[in-house]
């Protein structure tokens, strides 16, 4: 009896933690989801739920539309392209969706470049939505006009009671500032962060009642041990389980950059509080807030922002290191060190410019190799990016290299890619794993290759297709 009444003692005390660890994930907010589906509009969005300069409650709303995604038609030497945004909200009501405003618009997105079709610039449309204190799901579709092809995109956020008795806080919104344009502050929709910004600022607002009680305010930033290499040869050695190319991301162990405070005393009603840094390095990084509220039953908030710092124009591939550093799939080790000791941009336009056209000869052949390896690389970034960029993920590289794969069989925790109509054809059929299922608690895809000694020859095969142009013809 009484080991049973300890046991189920237990079992509550696991309950409870396991709860209140789930609910604090759930309050980490990592972007908009940016899954790239071939032909149709990239589109990302961002809700956060913030008082205005008249105190007056309300989600703020941004839509960031690709341009290169769209399909344009030439007026006059202009392009167009136009496309139908409809936006849904519902109020969360004693659990029920219900839905409070539903309409559609049109947009027409101009360029006189037409550069435009390709572009990895968004265009950006943003709106104040006037709305009560409450819980709130979003939902935004876009539909371009030229193709009927859609993309939906669905988020959730809440309005704080600033006329509650309790201390509420919003989501942490994240913006960034280019110190070469005039744009000021720009809401950041997705996880990946361009380092073309000087400032990063998190901003968010704290509802506070009248009462005696003081509120503590405290903000850190951390970031977490990540694997930022690009991905090891086919034939490569295995990573042992316990490495950080195993394990991709130590997720659950954060390292400190810094931590700060504040004390709200007299404040009451909403409270804008901003936080500006300097652009952070190259990485993976959680900014996050805790509130504490000294009242008798001393409750405690938390809200966070996690992101990753990455190159000016991703998933774009735009500078000579970006176009350098993807050859490691098709260069020898020492070849490719060489390459990355090369700082001077012009030297390595050279090196790289000679690399693709030393085995073929023939200037157009090697534009269309370029264009055909590049443009994989950037599907990739779209396509496969978790805490690195896409192209340096197995999946990454095995598509870079071989192409979209004919078939996909996936599993709870395994993906096999088929490159030919024989299935059975161990040389072109590539199995992935997860080392971790993705959830709250570990929201990444990741990947591994199963290595194989007999994809050595295939690798080589392949990789002196595409150095002699021979690719072409294989696609």
């Amino acid at each position: 009896m009484r080991i049973s009444r300890y046991l189920t003692s237990f079992i509550l005390v696991v309950a409870i933690i396991a709860g209140c660890k789930s609910q604090r994930m759930a309050n980490i907010d990592r972007g908009s989801d940016v899954t790239f589906q071939q032909g149709h509009p990239e589109m990302r969005i961002l809700a956060v739920g913030l008082f205005d300069d008249d105190d007056l409650p309300g989600i703020d709303l941004t839509v960031d539309i690709v341009k290169g995604s769209l399909v344009y038609k030439i007026e006059d030497g202009i392009y167009n392209a136009t496309v139908q945004l409809s936006i849904q909200i519902y109020q969360i009501i004693d659990n029920e969706s219900v839905m409070i405003q539903n309409r559609t618009q049109e947009l027409v997105i101009s360029d006189s470049d037409r550069r435009v079709i390709d572009s990895g610039e968004v265009a950006n449309y943003t709106e104040r939505i006037p709305l009560l204190p409450g819980d709130y799901e979003i939902l935004v579709s876009v539909v371009d006009a030229a193709s009927s092809s859609q993309t939906v995109r669905r988020t959730s956020t809440n309005i704080p009671d600033p006329n509650s008795t309790d201390v509420g806080i919003t989501s942490v919104m994240l913006l960034g500032k280019d110190n070469s344009n005039d744009e000021g502050f720009i809401p950041i929709t997705t996880y990946f962060v361009q380092d073309r910004f000087d400032t990063l600022k998190f901003q968010y607002q704290i509802t506070r009642p009248d009462n005696n009680f003081e509120t503590r305010i405290n903000m850190g930033m951390y970031t977490f041990n990540a694997d930022s290499l690009p991905a090891r040869a086919l034939a490569g050695i295995q990573p042992s389980p316990g490495s950080i190319l195993y394990k991709g991301i130590e997720y659950q162990r954060l390292d400190e950059i810094f931590t700060t405070s504040r004390v709200l005393r007299s404040e009451t009603g909403s409270i804008l509080i901003e936080y500006n840094i300097p652009m952070p390095r190259t990485g993976n990084y959680r900014f996050e807030v805790n509130v504490e509220n000294a009242d008798a039953e001393a409750t405690t908030l938390f809200k966070a922002r996690e992101f990753n710092i990455t190159t000016p124009y991703f998933p774009s591939v735009r500078n000579m290191h970006e176009f350098a550093e993807p050859l490691v799939y098709l260069m020898g080790r020492r070849e490719y060190d060489r390459l990355m000791e090369i700082e001077d941009a012009d030297s390595l336009k050279k090196h790289v410019d000679l690399f693709w056209l030393k085995d073929m000869r023939n200037s157009n052949r090697a534009r269309q190799v370029i264009e055909l390896y590049y443009s994989r690389v950037e599907q990739a970034n779209k396509q496969f990016s978790n805490f690195k960029e896409g192209w340096k993920t197995d999946m990454g590289m095995v598509f870079i290299l071989f192409g979209p794969p004919y078939f996909v069989e996936n599993y709870l925790d395994t993906s096999i890619w088929y490159y030919s109509y024989n299935r059975a054809d161990p040389l072109t059929t590539f199995i992935f794993y997860r080392p971790k299922v993705s959830d709250q608690f570990f929201p990444y895809q990741h990947y591994i290759l199963q290595r194989q000694r007999y994809y050595h020859s295939v690798e080589y095969d392949l990789i002196e297709s595409w150095k002699r142009g021979i690719v072409l013809n294989m696609n």
